[in-house]
């Protein structure tokens, strides 16, 4: 019983986060131009951060962080809508590292060892925290984030097996 209380505890505020979130892409629908590429890449992002199994995929820690990640989504809408030649220029160095996360997860095979896998799953969250950085100042990083950071980790993971 406990258990499934601090559960919910830490799924509501996820949960109200992906609501505004939402709100704030959805005033991009309808947009032409750099604003509709805008409102189709922020709603990808959502889908990737808040799958509907997700639950299943992250633990409570983690909940908190997507939380936060959910809260710089809707400040990018929020702030996209009112420049989005602005976002289009800030989203210029996060593409780089999802397009580099991309090619290194095309070479995950079985013979990847756990390490790599792990490798990547932090790829992955330390380019979430990138975007804050870089979208939503105000919200905070986890730690230290940056380009070198990133360029850093990705050396690593390609020496990987």
């Amino acid at each position: 019983m406990d258990a499934g209380r601090q559960l919910i505890y830490a799924v509501i505020p996820v949960l109200h986060a992906y609501a505004a979130a939402s709100r704030e892409i959805d005033a991009l629908s309808g947009a032409k131009g750099l604003l509709a590429a805008i409102h189709r890449r922020l709603k990808e992002d959502v889908a990737h951060l808040l799958p509907p199994n997700f639950l299943e995929l992250y633990d409570r820690p983690r909940l908190a962080h997507i939380e936060r990640y959910l809260r710089a989504v809707g400040l990018r809408a929020r702030r996209a809508l009112v420049d989005p030649e602005k976002d289009r220029t800030k989203s210029q160095g996060p593409q780089v590292y999802a397009e580099r996360l991309q090619r290194l997860l095309a070479t995950l095979g079985p013979p990847s060892s756990p390490q790599k896998r792990q490798a990547l799953e932090e790829l992955v969250w330390m380019i979430e925290e990138y975007k804050v950085s870089i979208f939503a100042q105000e919200l905070k990083t986890a730690g230290p984030m940056s380009p070198k950071r990133l360029d850093e980790k990705i050396a690593e993971i390609e020496r990987m097996t």
